[in-house]
């Protein structure tokens, strides 16, 4: 790679993705930017016919996109292929939220796949001042306007609520702006969103992701003893036990195969709690093609305990190369066999 970008590194590394080759690297590009002060990009690539390197030139495009997006999942506000103005921190609801929102500072999310048509659009926000607004644009900062929400105050950085208005014009495949609007200085936060209506039918492929039907569904993943827990519950009248683990990737299972789409994005959200000791629990889904088996990280690793439930959730595009045989979505841990409770599941 030529030096370019306004700094003398990039710290390059490579990954294989979904039959693609991706060069990884950061460069001083952006305002502000230089040798010390860095941000991340990527380029994708293609070998030789010698098997060697080309000469990869940085870009302002990046990599092409692997799939669409499903706004009628709920995704998290850091979902963002560009950025203006805006900064990300810890949120008090677990994961991180966007801040330091100002007027006139926008998130852009590349190919989001609206179907026949949104007709709502929620957020989480949190306010300490007046609050402002989300101008909900398509296919630029100044594009179409398909809905305005107004944000309140809250009372705080953190005291979260949701606010919700009304869509119209959103159809077919589009890139999303949200574009934030109101007074001087900081407006709200932003946790997640999600888009509602005809477009697109949000159905959790798990069975029996409540446990209110006893373990129907579920299944053991490796080793271990599946049973329904009526003293302790998330919602409802019980939760999912798993004892007896003898690895780390043990866990409450169900073959989802028949349910995935290639190249769509889920929204995962499960409710864990550990029956002893201080784990680290993660959703992960098995996928099996071609007689090639990998594993896609589906949430996070989140410490749970004794004392109370923990949510695990992410959003993760699921696709594969070839012809798929086998997916299993399940709850593991990080390391270590502790015993855990789940409740309340959703794959979404």
């Amino acid at each position: 790679m030529p030096r370019q970008g306004a700094s003398f590194t990039n710290h390059a590394g490579v990954i294989d993705f979904q039959g693609g080759s991706y060069f990884f690297y950061h460069n001083g590009a952006l305002p502000g930017g230089s040798g010390y002060t860095r941000s991340v990009a990527v380029e994708k690539f293609t070998y030789t016919s010698g098997g060697m390197f080309p000469t990869i030139n940085m870009t302002t495009t990046g990599a092409p996109q692997v799939g669409t997006l499903n706004p009628y999942v709920r995704q998290e506000a850091e979902t963002i292929a560009w950025g203006s103005g805006i900064e990300t921190e810890v949120s008090s609801e677990g994961g991180m939220n966007v801040g330091w929102i100002e007027n006139g500072d926008h998130i852009k999310v590349k190919g989001v796949a609206f179907g026949a048509g949104a007709t709502s659009f929620s957020a989480r926000v949190a306010s300490a001042t007046s609050g402002g607004r989300i101008e909900v644009r398509l296919d630029s900062a100044n594009g179409p306007t398909v809905g305005t929400c107004i944000v309140g105050g809250t009372g705080g950085w953190q005291a979260w609520s949701t606010t919700t208005c009304a869509i119209s014009g959103a159809t077919g495949t589009h890139d999303l702006y949200l574009r934030f609007a109101g007074g001087s200085g900081n407006l709200f936060n932003i946790n997640w969103w999600q888009f509602g209506g005809t477009g697109g039918t949000v159905t959790n492929l798990l069975t029996n992701g409540d446990v209110e039907n006893g373990t129907t569904g579920w299944a053991v993943h490796g080793s271990g003893t599946l049973s329904r827990n009526t003293s302790v519950a998330h919602g409802g009248s019980g939760s999912l036990s798993i004892t007896g683990r003898t690895g780390a990737w043990n866990g409450p299972g169900q073959d989802v195969t028949a349910r995935l789409t290639n190249g769509r994005s889920h929204t995962t959200n499960v409710w864990v709690r550990a029956q002893g000791g201080t784990p680290s629990a993660k959703a992960t889904l098995s996928l099996t093609a071609n007689g090639t088996t990998n594993y896609l990280q589906l949430t996070p690793a989140v410490g749970v305990n004794v004392n109370g439930w923990t949510l695990l959730t992410g959003t993760t595009t699921v696709s594969w190369s070839g012809t798929l045989t086998s997916a299993t979505f399940y709850v593991e841990t990080a390391e270590g066999t502790d015993s855990l409770l789940v409740d309340d599941a959703s794959f979404q």
